[in-house]
């Protein structure tokens, strides 16, 4: 059997909370953020929501891009 020790443990568990807490409040600024013209500061019509994935690794994360 692996064994892992008491050091190992308590690093893997605070980089996975660390890792927790960072993508939580990240999302809520990208779910507050408004697609708006860069020059003009207003919002773009016309904007497309697809859902997909990245092919660059195995773990094929998902993603959202928004296309005109």
């Amino acid at each position: 059997m692996n064994s892992i020790s008491r050091r190992r443990f308590l690093k893997i568990s605070g980089a996975t909370i660390t890792a927790t807490a960072a993508v939580t409040s990240l999302s809520s600024v990208v779910k507050g953020a408004k697609k708006v013209d860069e020059k003009t500061g207003k919002p773009i019509k016309g904007i497309q929501k697809i859902p997909t994935y990245c092919d660059v690794c195995f773990w094929k994360c998902g993603a959202i891009a928004y296309v005109k």
